[in-house]
């Protein structure tokens, strides 16, 4: 058995609920489910039931659940130990793929500069990935969007930025001053891999107004645009992912809907909720936060 194991089972044994448990490990309930079958295969003893009320612990799974605990506990404090033999000071930060283009680009090495014994590992990752990293202990701290899992704890709000609706020029609704909801009506909708819980908020939003649409496809951001260029696409999308990219024919709209609001994307610099924080990440932490501070008195 691994680790990642002995995490699946406890988070499962907690919220005693499929669903719920593959979402807070942003992992599908058929990766849950298998993962759980195998470590059963592996002890040999059946750790839940199902009943009408859903997921019971079985009594194996009661006596084995303090000692797995210890376990995971166990291999955060081994990790953290060798960090500190060996002497590094080393910094694991993790962000989705792509993050860097709608980032500072100067962040980390300004950092460095200021701290010259710490060393960044910045890492982008499909956003699934980012928290088991965290979870696992590969990462001291991670970026991501809105919203956040609760084993997660938010220390800054990094950025928030409105839904943009992205089409080329020639597209009808390209001289909008904003586009509603209703607008996307018989329409193909191209989404971003990058933003995927905006992605199910616009479907839900189409599908209660009863609106006509197809979903053409969900790409990265180095697909996107590509694939918006010269067609009659609705792209949804981040206006600060593109923003060092001249495409003078792709236009960005405000997303807005129907009730007036608007959606947002934020990105947050998170940490696992609970555990102890290395010096590094403190300081990086603390670093961030002065330099937002800076920024928004400057405004």
């Amino acid at each position: 058995m691994d680790l990642r194991q002995i995490e699946y089972f406890t988070q499962l044994y907690n919220d005693l609920n499929i669903t719920k448990a593959s979402k807070n490990l942003f992992i599908s309930q058929q990766g849950l489910s298998k993962s759980l079958s195998k470590l059963e295969a592996e002890i040999g003893l059946p750790l839940f039931k199902r009943n009408v009320q859903g997921i019971v612990p079985t009594e194996a799974a009661k006596l084995l659940y303090s000692s797995f605990e210890k376990v995971t506990a166990a291999y955060y404090e081994l990790l953290e130990e060798i960090s500190h033999v060996k002497g590094r000071r080393t910094l694991n930060i993790g962000a989705p793929e792509f993050f860097s283009m709608c980032f500072d680009r100067n962040e980390f090495g300004l950092f460095e500069r200021d701290h010259p014994d710490i060393t960044v590992n910045y890492r982008e990752m499909p956003i699934d990935e980012i928290t088991q990293d965290l979870l696992s202990g590969n990462l001291d701290i991670g970026y991501v969007i809105s919203p956040v899992s609760d084993k997660l704890k938010t220390y800054l709000s990094v950025s928030e930025e409105p839904v943009y609706v992205i089409m080329d020029s020639r597209h009808r609704l390209s001289k909008r001053d904003s586009i509603r909801i209703s607008d996307l009506n018989a329409n193909v909708l191209l989404f971003l891999s990058y933003i995927p819980e905006i992605n199910r908020r616009i479907q839900q939003e189409v599908e209660k107004a009863d609106l006509e649409y197809r979903v053409q496809d969900v790409v990265s951001a180095s697909e996107f645009i590509v694939r918006i260029h010269g067609s009659y696409l609705l792209g949804i999308g981040s206006r600060k992912l593109f923003q060092y990219f001249d495409f003078p024919d792709i236009c960005y709209v405000p997303l807005v809907l129907d009730d007036g609001s608007h959606l947002s994307i934020e990105t947050n610099l998170v940490y696992v909720n609970g555990r102890n924080l290395t010096e590094e990440a403190v300081e990086y932490l603390e670093y961030r936060r002065d330099k937002k501070t800076e920024r928004e008195e400057a405004k």
